[in-house]
């Protein structure tokens, strides 16, 4: 198991306006985690942790991004919770410690599901069962620190492909995206429910066949199914990209999401 230093952590999650400090399980601060947490905040070993936090995922999910799945249950090595402030205010999450080639360290951060509240996103059925399970009862959303990317975003800024692209009327030009004999669906009518933050969104809508969903990369479109490995690889590619996102310090600040990025019509 490579050592994990709490500063370097701190310091990956630390980006744009977030401060973050971990919680050490004997803190008297440990005593504020949600109760569901309360068997990973009271576990002192890594390992212990990590499957204590791995238990409350539902597997029906993990089987829909099975590569995710490969990367959790193989270099998961430590599992936090965490004091978070950012734009939305002060809140306790967990912190996902992965080792990544080269003994490297990448994180991802869980979202109280307590957080996801009464509000659902336009297009909220659209989602897969399986996802929406996870969003209301593991994590109200599981990203980069930006709660929106290399994930499952957080419910909070689920928006339209349209609105979050910039065009909140629907994106020009969209229908010639699409290939011949193909009926387009509407850009405010797809759901977008992760991406990598500059050329690559996946969504959902009750307008595509059932047990699909869309993948759009730098404009070009192409649905896909869920449970094939088309899209398993598309979804496990951008998680465990994840890794790689981490390790070479860059990454996709709050704020600076591509919902300003005019440019997706080709």
């Amino acid at each position: 198991m490579p050592h994990i230093d709490p500063d370097a952590i701190t310091t990956l999650l630390e980006i744009g306006e977030v401060s973050a400090q971990l919680i050490d399980t004997v803190a008297p601060e440990a005593a504020s985690v949600p109760q569901r947490w309360r068997g990973i905040a009271d576990s002192v070993e890594p390992s212990e942790r990590a499957a204590v936090a791995l238990s409350l995922w539902n597997r029906d999910f993990l089987d829909l991004v099975p590569r995710f799945a490969h990367v959790l249950e193989s270099a998961l090595v430590d599992v936090r919770p965490c004091y978070w402030q950012g734009p939305s205010g002060a809140e306790i999450v967990l912190v996902y410690i992965v080792s990544s080639p080269g003994e490297s360290l990448a994180v991802w951060v869980g979202w109280d599901p307590a957080l996801f509240g009464d509000h659902r996103p336009t297009l909220w059925d659209s989602l897969p069962m399986q996802a929406r399970t996870f969003l209301q009862e593991v994590h109200a959303g599981f990203t980069l620190p930006d709660g929106e990317t290399c994930g499952l975003t957080r419910p909070r800024f689920m928006y339209s492909l349209a609105e979050w692209s910039g065009w909140p009327e629907g994106i020009p030009e969209w229908e010639g995206n699409w290939w011949e004999d193909c009926e387009p669906v509407d850009s405010r009518r797809l759901l977008r429910i992760t991406g990598n933050g500059s050329d690559f969104d996946l969504c959902t809508s009750p307008d595509l066949p059932a047990g699909t969903g869309l993948a759009s990369s730098s404009g070009h479109l192409q649905v896909v199914r869920q449970g094939t490995r088309r899209i398993n690889d598309a979804a496990g590619e951008l998680l465990t990209t994840r890794r790689n996102l981490i390790c070479n310090g860059s990454t996709v600040s709050p704020g600076k999401s591509s919902r300003s990025r005019r440019a997706l019509p080709s």
